[in-house]
């Protein structure tokens, strides 16, 4: 696994979505780590994203409620 820093870790983090993350942890139950090392980001983006997502109505209970339902 590649290290980022500085700068290249803001360009690579600007690349992946609030929704992007939301799924991840929400929609899959990837833990926060798992989330960090698949998208190369910073935990603290990961939870940037993760309140992103709760603002757009993409909280956990929200979320579950808008997904189309399972077989």
């Amino acid at each position: 696994l590649r290290s980022l820093v500085g700068s290249e870790m803001c360009i690579r983090d600007s690349d992946v979505t609030a929704e992007t993350i939301a799924k991840a942890y929400y929609e899959t139950g990837l833990p926060i780590t798992q989330i960090m090392e698949l998208y190369q980001i910073s935990r603290s983006t990961v939870h940037r994203r993760l309140n992103e997502a709760a603002a757009k109505g993409l909280h956990p209970r929200n979320y579950r409620r808008n997904m189309p339902p399972t077989a």
